[in-house]
């Protein structure tokens, strides 16, 4: 056993307050060479543990797709030993509650975070079967995130095979929505992220370098509509107030908000309107994409858009929507990256850090105030694509360091 003195600075983010404090903590680092070598004796069992996942189709939006895989991981847990609790939804997938080492008395929690479902419609498999060539596992949610549920259970094993216990209650969420704006899972994952001193967040790694995810842009989508008022386009347009034209003084205001030195970015992508080409315009319609980096840039943007008003004056606008993800800030994952640096180099590898423009159910947990660390799944590439695939050698190193954070939580 060796031991590491260090100290961390957390940061605690509550609705509209930052609340900073410094802990220092006695990390007992396990023999982490023993951890790493035990699981690379595993990679072929893990391997086929993820094609297991894979051949079992979890497209989001369909529910008796993604409970057949549920029942699957749950079956996984259960031969470990864990309490695992079936969270039943109507519309989609249940979510499953898993906690290890049940019955312990500990203080505190740390929460490990993914989702079943996967982008790919039923049927896919037929035409992207799962394989193993070139190194990598290939097929239809083996990257995003398949590979990072497989990597949670081998964690487990390896921990268990170690006698290696958590000094922390560890609980699994494993849910069914997050490919379509985990709706039924939200205030779950916020529910279990409030009582949590951790979140690790299995979302694929960034590159093929497998690089962390410290901070991810905050995402929404907003609509703008246009009421105008109709007439003859020749006979008497001077009495009509035409939609479309106020959309497009409206879309170029909006495109003005653009920053990309500040990670702002708003992307008029669907447009409508009009009826026919002899009659002015009536109504129209645009929908936006929103992402900023920051939480103050999010909350500006959003009075932006909604503070709007019309260049004519017969015109009037609608906004709906928003962000629906606040930004994972850097500060929310930076003691856990430092202390996954210090880890991953007991073990005799690198990690880095990236940004990431998309959203994950990270962004929730960290809006909460939970210290989130995202993309300790696979590492691989393609996710959403007919290339998509999990990079084998890496799975043993990942899962090694997965399963020393959860000793040292």
């Amino acid at each position: 056993m060796r031991k590491l003195a260090v100290s961390f600075h957390f940061a605690t983010v509550a609705p509209r307050a930052v609340r900073c404090y410094d802990a220092s903590l006695m990390l007992t680092v396990p023999d982490s060479q023993a951890l790493l070598a035990l699981l690379r004796k595993k990679q072929n069992e893990m391997v086929r543990t993820l094609g297991a996942l894979v051949r079992i189709e979890s497209p989001s939006t369909v529910k008796a797709a993604v409970d057949r895989c549920g029942k699957r991981v749950a079956a996984e847990w259960h031969k470990r030993g864990a309490r695992v609790e079936v969270l039943p939804q109507k519309q989609r997938g249940n979510h499953l509650l898993i906690t290890l080492w049940p019955g312990r008395r500990t203080a505190g929690q740390v929460l490990i975070l993914g989702h079943l479902d996967t982008v790919y419609d039923t049927g896919t498999l037929a035409r992207m079967p799962f394989r193993i060539a070139k190194g990598s596992a290939w097929g239809p949610g083996a990257f995003d995130m398949k590979g990072g549920i497989v990597q949670a259970l081998f964690a487990v094993d390896a921990l268990e095979r170690l006698r290696i216990v958590p000094g922390k209650q560890v609980v699994c969420l494993w849910t069914s929505d997050e490919e379509i704006g985990s709706d039924t899972s939200r205030q779950l994952i916020e529910r279990e992220a409030r009582r949590s001193d951790a979140v690790f967040v299995l979302e694929p790694a960034y590159g093929l370098h497998g690089a962390l995810k410290t901070s991810r842009k905050g995402v929404g989508q907003l609509e703008l509509e246009v009421i105008g008022r109709a007439a003859h386009a020749g006979l008497a347009p001077e009495e009509g107030v035409n939609a479309v034209h106020e959309l497009a003084r409206q879309i170029s205001r909006i495109a003005s908000f653009n920053d990309l030195r500040r990670g702002i970015t708003v992307n008029v992508d669907v447009i409508e309107g009009g009826t026919r080409a002899n009659v002015i315009a009536d109504r129209s319609r645009a929908v936006v994409d929103l992402r900023a980096a920051k939480i103050s840039d999010m909350q500006s943007l959003e009075r932006k858009l909604h503070s709007l008003q019309p260049f004519h004056s017969g015109a009037r606008l609608k906004v709906t929507g928003g962000f629906n993800r606040a930004p994972l800030e850097r500060k929310m994952s930076a003691a856990l990256f430092r202390k996954a640096q210090i880890l991953a180099d007991e073990m005799g590898f690198e990690i880095e850090e990236s940004s990431a423009g998309g959203g994950s159910d990270g962004n929730l947990t960290a809006a909460v105030g939970a210290p989130t660390l995202d993309g300790l799944g696979a590492v691989g590439d393609g996710a959403h694509s007919p290339s998509e695939h999990v990079l084998i050698r890496a799975m043993p190193e990942r899962t090694a360091l997965l399963a020393a954070l959860l000793a040292t939580a």
